[in-house]
């Protein structure tokens, strides 16, 4: 579908800002201290539950970057990966002309609190050492992104680094791997994973037991407080009841500070000095959940009960629970009973953390409805844009698992189109009626291709494809004109991040061969011989924007006509612009430059393409491509000088038959004004087209 998105924030710099220490924190632990590249994107992630302030919404965090070679200083804004994960993250372009490159330091704004005298300013607390640095490791992603992960202790930061440099041991030296012993090995990966999966079943009976004897203790000592308090006077109990909401408020101020092993201790004397009212429990599942205690908060938010909460939450935090327990199919049935209430804003968070189940599951095409639901029922951009990016992600693993061992790709089409003026007769010329009755005809498009593609990785690929193009001429006094085109090409595809943004790199030698009618002997008649090297760059520069940059030279050689030889260049540029956020519809806008320094000066040429489309999806999965192109050609050696404008509107409907065929109906009207007025012409071609791409 789509490319790697590759996101990124502006950087504004941080503005004067008054705060007081009241937290220290020991200092950090690093990689290394070599600076890193400004002009690359760079990734910050940081693990912190004290910013996860909602569990069923994604949070917000802001961290301060220093860079200790210049002084200069920016507020970054991390993003919650997933509701209540306490993953924050974040991927920016920081634009700061430091030929020392950028050496971070980092800084959380959490650690601060507002003065009561005098403001402070954030520069002045970091100079005065009053705020203390957070200490963090830099690695590197899959795609060779640098990321600085933030921690909250030393020890912390250093277990990290360990374990990152256990998982990258280099190899000292490679040994090929013989054919059964891969497989040997993928069977080996694939009994851990069965393994794995069989241990996760075991540990899940072995706490659901422990969740039974945890449930069936605490019944019983709600029974014996209801026994002790029904011989309790009436002033007493009041008094119990009152102390009771009285610690449950006080647990509430605790919770909403995130001092949830308080609010903890505070709801649990609730529970205890009201055992009628099982709307604790739910208070105190919810604060046990957050002291990351799920078995126990399992246990306590099944025995909640009552008016004074909201069940569909309840239902929410017990998939929490069991999702944070790796207990899948518990997790799954639950947040299924949420969604399906479609209550705002559960229902799609509920979708959201289905989709995150079956991924884990490696399900992806049930993860990816369920993203798909998330996106379509969410009123939250932040949860919109996390669905987006896996949905995104789980086509291109689709995508690339379905292609990668498929090492042949075959395409066939074939289709009938009429085309009104086959030998592009001028205006003046059809008017005098000389060959009006032999202008228009039927023509059959032929065409196939053979792709063999002996390499393909996340990263690169490579290829040989043959292709060949037939198109037949109905009308026997046009025969001379039909053509007929061959290439073969060796298509090279990289796949990365350049400038901070996701790249595919296109590079295509090859050698192409047009025959156009038939010698004497009806033998196709060869008229040009072209070498071609193509550069075609694709850079995602947002979400929602695609830009291209492309670079084509052939070298062309025609049979008969030495004066037409050339060697062409041309540059374009396109833009690729998504208008909805499910991506069905989208503008398109090409620009291109060709030069043609044909051997004989009348021959010699330049050329300005523009073109405009619009693509949306309809009625019966229609897809429909609507597009204006517009190119002027300039012969500025001629005499006279010659300048053509020819304009083309075009209409195409196609819809997928099945996973391999295509029908396609396409009409275009195309207007070519020329100062020649021999090359001023008019035409219109309409036709359908069947297309069917087999791979093996």
């Amino acid at each position: 579908m789509k490319l790697s998105c590759v996101c990124f924030l502006l950087i504004s710099f941080l503005s004067v800002t008054t705060y007081s220490q009241n937290k220290d924190v020991s200092n950090p632990a690093r990689v290394s201290k070599k600076s890193l590249d400004t002009s690359k994107a760079l990734q910050i992630n940081y693990f912190n539950p004290r910013w996860n302030t909602n569990s069923t919404k994604i949070d917000l965090g802001m961290l301060i970057l220093r860079d200790k070679n210049s002084g200069q200083i920016v507020r970054l804004e991390l993003q919650e990966n997933a509701p209540d994960s306490s993953m924050f993250e974040g991927v920016y372009v920081i634009k700061w002309a430091n030929p020392e490159g950028l050496l971070p330091e980092v800084y959380s704004t959490q650690d601060l609190v507002a003065p009561k005298g005098q403001p402070l300013n954030i520069k002045t607390l970091i100079e005065t050492k009053a705020l203390q640095r957070k200490p963090y490791i830099v690695t590197k992603d899959d795609n060779n992104l640098p990321t600085i992960s933030v921690f909250e202790s030393r020890s912390d930061a250093e277990a990290a680094l360990k374990k990152y440099n256990e998982q990258n041991i280099p190899d000292t030296k490679e040994q090929p791997v013989p054919t059964a012993a891969k497989s040997v090995l993928e069977a080996g990966k694939l009994a851990n994973a069965v393994g794995e999966k069989r241990k996760l079943e075991l540990d899940a009976r072995k706490r659901e037991t422990e969740r039974q004897q945890i449930e069936a203790a605490e019944k019983e000592k709600a029974a014996q407080r209801l026994r002790e308090q029904q011989v309790l006077s009436e002033e007493a109990k009041k008094k119990n009841k009152k102390d009771a909401q009285a610690f449950a408020e006080a647990a509430m101020d605790s919770y909403r500070v995130n001092q949830f092993k308080q609010a903890e201790e505070y709801f649990e004397k609730s529970v205890v000095l009201d055992p009628e009212n099982k709307a604790y429990y739910y208070q105190y599942g919810v604060t046990l959940y957050r002291n990351e205690k799920y078995n126990q908060s399992l246990v306590y938010l099944k025995l909640a009960d009552g008016k004074d909460f909201d069940v569909v939450e309840r239902d929410f935090y017990l998939g929490l629970n069991h999702y944070k327990l790796k207990e899948y199919p518990r997790a799954l049935a639950a947040f299924k009973k949420v969604e399906a209430t479609k209550h705002d804003p559960l229902g799609p968070s509920a979708s959201f953390y289905i989709g995150l189940v079956n991924f884990a599951d490696l399900k992806y095409e049930n993860a990816k409805e369920a993203f798909q639901r998330s996106l379509d029922t969410s009123n939250d951009p932040k949860l919109d844009e996390r669905s987006e990016e896996y949905i995104e992600k789980i086509e291109r693993l689709i995508y690339f698992e379905k292609n990668k061992a498929k090492k042949f790709i075959v395409g066939l089409s074939f289709g009938p189109q009429y085309d009104s003026n086959v030998l592009l007769v001028s205006e003046a010329t059809s008017a005098a009626g000389a060959g009006a009755s032999s202008e228009g005809s039927v023509r059959y498009n032929t065409g196939a291709s053979l792709f063999y593609r002996p390499l393909y990785e996340k990263t690169y690929e490579l290829g040989v494809k043959a292709k060949t193009d037939y198109v037949y001429t109905a009308e026997t006094t046009l025969d001379d004109y039909d053509s007929w085109l061959t290439s073969a090409t060796v298509p090279v595809v990289f796949k990365g991040v350049a400038f901070g943004k996701g790249l595919k790199a296109e590079f295509i030698p090859g050698v192409e061969k047009l025959y156009v009618g038939q010698d004497s002997g009806g033998a196709p008649n060869e008229s040009l011989n072209s070498v071609a090297i193509d550069s075609l760059n694709t850079l995602v520069m947002s979400e929602n924007w695609f830009t291209s940059v492309n670079l084509k030279y052939h070298d062309d050689t025609y049979t008969n006509a030495w004066g037409s030889n050339a060697k062409k260049w041309t540059f374009g540029l396109g833009n690729t612009f998504f208008l909805n956020k499910n991506k069905t519809q989208a503008g398109v806008f090409d620009l291109a430059y060709t030069t043609n320094p044909a051997n004989a000066d009348t021959s010699k040429y330049t050329k300005v393409d523009m073109s405009a489309t619009y693509l949306t999806t309809w009625v019966w999965d229609l897809q429909v491509i609507a597009g204006l192109a517009v190119y002027t050609q300039s012969y500025a050696l001629q005499t006279p000088t010659r300048d053509d404008t020819n304009i083309t509107a075009s209409v195409t409907l196609a819809r997928p038959l099945n996973d391999w065929l295509k029908a396609m109906w396409n009409t275009a009207y195309i207007s070519n004004t020329s100062t020649a007025s021999s090359s001023t012409y008019k035409k219109y071609i309409s036709g359908i087209t069947l297309s069917g791409e087999y791979q093996f």
